[in-house]
This record gives structure tokens, C-alpha cells and sequence, in this order.
């Protein structure tokens, strides 16, 4: 049985979308009543009297938001999408900047995108005592590991191989490492030499 584009589609937005939109419905309907709830007559006539229960409110709202937020990550997390995890983190830590699961989704997002330091950052701030992030920084020290080895391969030992230098570093380092010819002495520039570096000589 061969599946028909129409197939997929239907699957896409059978199982894989509704769970972003479900949660964005739910972040439009809270922050719906979070910044507009006064301007809606009928809305204004529910909210509560007193302050101390309306800032109450207000909490549960943002605290509810962060929890939205935070699940909308892991979605894109598994999607692949880290840049947009990223973005729903730090909205979801706007509204509740101790929310642990925003801290660390945020981490593993910047993990997997590349900013590996942003990363540890991240979990680091969260402690080791938090379950994963022990776990997430020894990733972490691999990845910190296996780029130096890169950049080491890219630069090709270029900083160890020594300096290119002219007869004027030579006379004023003391040392020549050739005499100077009649025929070297007719050409106007001087020719650069190489020569190792000696220990702590830089």
C-alpha cells in the first residue's frame, strides 16, 4: 500500500501539528486574559474586586504561560526547530524566570544549535542537583572537546611552526643566522628568514 501525498498531509496535520496548535490557542486565550480582560465589558464585570486576588490571578496566568511556553519547546525541540525553542524559552522564563524545564530546554536547544557556551550557561545555572543536567554537561564537555580538535585541524599547527623574521629582528635579538653577502647587500629589501622558536621565546 503506497501512501499518496494527501496521506502525509493528513498525517502532518492530524499528529504532528495539533500539539503546537492547541498550545498556541492557549497562549492567545491567557494572554488574552492576562492584557485585555478590563477592556472586554462583560470580562471586566467577572474580574475580581480586590487587587491582592486579581495580582493572584494575574500570577497563575503568567505561571500558567511558562508552563505553555516551556511544552511548546520541547516540541519544537523534537522537531528540530532550535531557534524557535530558543525563543519560546526565553518567552516562557518572561513569565517565570525560576521555570527549570525552560532553563533546561533552552540549554539542550542552544546545545544543539551550536552555542555550546550559551548552553552551559543555561545549565550550569540550574546546578547539578536538577535530574539531566549532569548528565547534559558531560555532552557538553564532549562537544567543547571535539570542536578544539577541529580548530586545532583547521590551524594545522599553524602557531607551533615558528615566525617568519628579517635581518632586523636578528640584530636587534643579538643573533644573526647568516652573514651578510656583497650580493645580499645590493638588494633593497631584506629576505625573510624562518627559525624555530625556543622555548618561552615568543
Amino acid at each position: 500500500m503506497a501512501l499518496t501525498c494527501s496521506d502525509i498531509f493528513k498525517f502532518i496535520f492530524a499528529v504532528i501539528l495539533p500539539p503546537i496548535g492547541v498550545l498556541m490557542e492557549a497562549v492567545i486565550g491567557l494572554n488574552g486574559l492576562d492584557n485585555q480582560m478590563s477592556g472586554v465589558p462583560m470580562m471586566s464585570s467577572m474580574q475580581p474586586k480586590n487587587s491582592e486576588a486579581s495580582e493572584h490571578q494575574k500570577n497563575e496566568i503568567k505561571t500558567n504561560l511558562a508552563i505553555i511556553y516551556s511544552n511548546m519547546a520541547a516540541c519544537h525541540l523534537k522537531s528540530g526547530k532550535y531557534a524557535r525553542a530558543i525563543e519560546v524559552c526565553n518567552s516562557a522564563l518572561k513569565n517565570d524566570p525560576d521555570n527549570v524545564k525552560a532553563k533546561f530546554r533552552r540549554g539542550q536547544a542552544k546545545a544543539a544549535d551550536g552555542n555550546l557556551a550559551g548552553a552551559e550557561a543555561d545549565f550550569l545555572s540550574l546546578g547539578e542537583q536538577v535530574p539531566g543536567v549532569k548528565a547534559e554537561l558531560m555532552k557538553l564537555k564532549s562537544k567543547f572537546k571535539e570542536a578544539d580538535e577541529k580548530q586545532r585541524k583547521t590551524m594545522g599547527g599553524f602557531l607551533s611552526r615558528g615566525r617568519i623574521i628579517t635581518d632586523e629582528d636578528d640584530e636587534e635579538a643579538g643573533t644573526t643566522t647568516s652573514k651578510p653577502t656583497p650580493a645580499s647587500k645590493s638588494n633593497s629589501s631584506p629576505t625573510p628568514k624562518i627559525r624555530e622558536l625556543e622555548e618561552g621565546e615568543e
